[in-house]
């Protein structure tokens, strides 16, 4: 999806978060992204650099995927022999984003020590890599995302508020695809043209995709083509061609029904403590609190 330009949108549907997105480019302010999975939130983060006309590079790193032990280094670097396993030094995202961009997607993932060093980070301008004393100037423009709602997760004490204002100067907000019937037309064009060079669709196929309610958003439309075509290998796709997704929403929920009573358990064993009870389960604190929330609610 990188390679998807923003600009190929119909210019009667260049929308608020896009037009929003186009000004605040050339500047350096902190921005963040909020939708739902797969709307294109890593899509708009390169686009912003592309016209920043910054001379660095764009580094994305995924905050979900960083262990608390091993956040720091990922996003400062360290020094070798910092830790058992640093066999040589690290530059960290923040140095190979000088000068250019840091997108920390999912940033609400990212573990509270970590957010508090990234917040000093982001106010001295200033980073220290993991086993070093000297700390370096860093210039990096900081782009956020996630899904989550990051007001609820500042109420349960899971996310800085100091550090949300630091991060939000401006919230651009990508409406899920099922609310965006220009950009969907335009993205089966893209997709078909990339996707599909020696095939084409009908007009069944085209229209079974319009109607579709994509909860995966352009992830889903994307993966949708590349396994329809796959599958079918003729050189016009109908609309019996056409391999949707099953609803997923029924298997969810019996999980988290499964899930939830052991959550609660031990969230109650552990006085209360999301984080506690998200490293015993080896779960995240947003699905630990997500459950919380709606134990409270079915009360």
């Amino acid at each position: 999806m990188a390679n998807l330009s923003l600009y190929s949108l119909p210019s009667t549907n260049k929308t608020k978060y896009l037009n929003m997105a186009i000004k605040a480019a050339p500047t350096s302010i902190p921005i963040f992204i909020q939708g739902e999975s797969g709307v294109g939130k890593d899509i708009l983060a390169r686009f912003i650099h592309d016209k920043s006309r910054r001379k660095g590079k764009y580094v994305a790193l995924n905050a979900a995927g960083l262990s608390k032990e091993l956040a720091a280094s990922e996003l400062f670097g360290h020094a070798k022999g910092a830790f058992t396993g640093a066999h040589q030094e690290k530059p960290g995202a923040f140095m190979e984003a000088h000068q250019g961009t840091l997108f920390l997607d999912e940033i609400a993932e990212l573990p509270l020590q970590t957010q508090a060093e990234l917040l000093r980070a982001i106010e001295s301008g200033k980073i220290r890599k993991v086993g070093e004393t000297e700390e370096k100037p860093i210039d990096v423009r900081i782009i956020t995302a996630t899904h989550q709602n990051l007001n609820q997760m500042i109420s349960a004490k899971l996310f800085r508020e100091d550090l949300y204002y630091r991060l939000c100067v401006l919230h651009l907000e990508i409406p899920p695809l099922r609310q965006r019937p220009e950009d969907l037309t335009c993205l089966i064009n893209h997709f078909v043209q990339e996707l599909l060079p020696r095939q084409n669709l009908s007009e069944d196929a085209t229209k079974k995709l319009q109607n579709h309610s994509w909860p995966g958003n352009i992830r889903e439309l994307k993966n949708t083509l590349l396994r329809s075509m796959i599958t079918s290998g003729e050189t016009t796709l109908h609309a019996k061609d056409i391999k949707l997704q099953p609803a997923l929403k029924s298997a969810q929920l019996n999980w988290s029904n499964l899930i939830q009573p052991s959550i609660i358990k031990t969230y109650e064993h552990t006085n209360r403590n999301v984080a506690q009870t998200a490293k015993l389960l080896g779960l995240r604190r947003s699905v630990v609190y997500q459950h919380v929330r709606r134990s409270q609610h079915t009360d």
